[in-house]
C-alpha cells in the first residue's frame, strides 16, 4: 500500500487526495464488475401478462400476414376497401350489388359488379371467400 501511495505521490497528489483518488477507482472498479456480473444473469422468465400480450401480438401479425380470406356477402364497403384494386367507389358497387340481386353464391359472380374484370378477380380469388 506504501509503494501504492508513494507512485501516486510522485504526480504530486498529498495523501488525502491520493486516498479519494483510489476510492474513486475503487467504486468504478466496483461498478464495472457488477455491470458485467449483471449481464452475465439470465433474463428473468415473462410473467402471465407478458407471455399473453406476445401472444395477441403474435396473432395480430400472423393475420396481418396471412389475412383471412374475407367473405364478400358479409363485408362492408370499408372491409373491402382494403382489398387490393378495390376502392371506395368500386367498394360500394360491390354493396349495392350485394342488395339488389342478394348474397353472391360463388366468387365468379362478382365478374357481373361494374368494374371488376378477369384480371382483378383472379388477383381477389385467394382473398375472398362466398358463404
Amino acid at each position: 500500500m506504501k509503494r501504492l501511495f508513494g507512485w501516486l505521490s510522485r504526480l504530486s497528489l498529498t495523501r488525502t487526495e491520493a486516498g479519494v483518488l483510489l476510492g474513486l477507482l475503487a467504486l468504478l472498479l466496483a461498478g464495472l464488475v457488477y455491470r458485467w456480473w449483471h449481464r452475465q444473469q439470465p433474463a428473468p422468465p415473462p410473467t402471465a401478462e407478458e407471455a399473453a400480450r406476445f401472444q395477441e401480438g403474435a396473432a395480430r401479425m400472423q393475420q396481418v400476414l396471412e389475412p383471412e380470406p374475407l367473405n364478400v356477402n358479409t363485408a362492408t364497403a370499408e372491409e373491402l376497401e382494403r382489398l387490393p384494386r378495390i376502392g371506395p367507389v368500386l367498394a360500394r358497387r360491390i354493396v349495392e350489388y350485394r342488395k339488389t340481386h342478394g348474397p353472391f353464391r360463388h366468387v365468379d359472380e362478382l365478374e357481373a359488379v361494374p368494374g371488376i374484370g378477369p384480371k382483378t378477380l383472379q388477383e381477389l380469388r385467394p382473398l375472398i371467400r362466398v358463404e
